[in-house]
């Protein structure tokens, strides 16, 4: 309004109120200069509301930001000893389901969801402090995501793997006990033919054979909680395989020791597929919860930080 009465008593001194020049001119000026008043006094309205409420939503997702990565942190362990589990199970290799546990939560597209923009403009434009400093934590913080989310889509990866492997495995190892058992089969109806009253003093090779063969199937029979594919491999295989040996020159021993061989090839790879697993599983876990660690050192970095005024 000042500049207004300004312009008014500039034009009343200057051209007089009956000059045709001022009364041609004034009303359009005041009325340019009055639109333009109100049509700043509305934008800069409406960028200060644009601000507030910008201001507001930065402010929600802070407090979101902390809650989320806090429960998240719950989700992290629970997941680490789901891999040690899953361990143990490995180095059990007892008759059970191989399951590894798994928390949805650390899905890629969950966790990435925080705009980075937007962290940082949480996080470097309003807080206080070195510029660099925060960028380089936000970094570093973003970096550990990376690392979790890697972690458990490998993980996922891996067990799909080990299951396919675990799946050979076990056809060719079924496969190789079938072999066996029919060579043994057939070895027994024909030594009986041959030999009705076997015994260890008309046959002792096959005798014993037949009763290492006995005893560990009452074993296998009544053991509970065991690896029983180890307990046959030890008891059975292993000492099966010197009594052959033993015995290289009856033709039985050499076509049984053939079909075992099979069955021990089987076996140790297998032992090694599980004890490579384990140890990935292992080294699974301890990665994991140290970047949980690492991660919560940049949350509490940023949690210290006090906001600009």
């Amino acid at each position: 309004m000042i500049i207004l009465r300004t312009v008014y008593y500039f034009g009343k001194n200057y051209f007089g109120y009956s000059s045709s020049i001022w009364n041609t001119y004034l009303p359009p000026i005041l009325s340019g200069i009055i639109s333009f008043l109100i049509a700043y006094f509305i934008f800069w309205k409406g960028k200060k509301q644009e601000i507030k409420k910008e201001e507001e939503r930065l402010n929600e997702l802070e407090e979101y930001f902390f809650a989320f990565f806090e429960s998240l942190n719950k989700v992290i362990e629970e997941q680490v000893v789901n891999f040690v589990d899953f361990s143990h199970l490995l180095r059990d290799q007892k008759d059970q389901d191989y399951i590894l546990g798994s928390k949805s939560s650390l899905k890629n597209k969950r966790i990435l969801a925080f705009d980075e923009k937007d962290l940082f403009k949480i996080f470097v434009n309003r807080k206080i402090g070195d510029a660099k400093k925060k960028n380089k934590h936000l970094r570093n913080h973003q970096d550990q995501i990376d690392l979790i989310t890697e972690i458990y889509k490998e993980s996922k990866d891996n067990f799909k793997t080990f299951n396919n492997k675990m799946d050979l495995y076990q056809m060719g190892w079924n496969e190789s006990l079938k072999r066996l058992s029919e060579i043994y089969d057939k070895i027994y109806n024909d030594t009986i033919k041959i030999n009705p009253d076997l015994n260890e003093e008309t046959d002792k090779f096959f005798t014993t054979y037949c009763k290492l063969s006995k005893k560990v199937s009452d074993k296998k029979r009544e053991a509970n909680d065991v690896n029983k594919e180890a307990l046959y491999f030890n008891e059975f295989l292993i000492p099966a395989k010197k009594l052959c040996e033993q015995n290289i020159s009856d033709t039985r021993a050499v076509n049984l020791k053939e079909c075992i061989d099979y069955c021990i090839i089987a076996y140790n790879w297998n032992k090694k597929n599980f004890e490579f697993y384990r140890g990935y599983f292992i080294n699974a876990a301890r990665k994991l919860n140290q970047a949980k660690i690492l991660m919560n050192n940049e949350l509490k970095y940023f949690r210290n930080l006090s906001k600009k005024q």
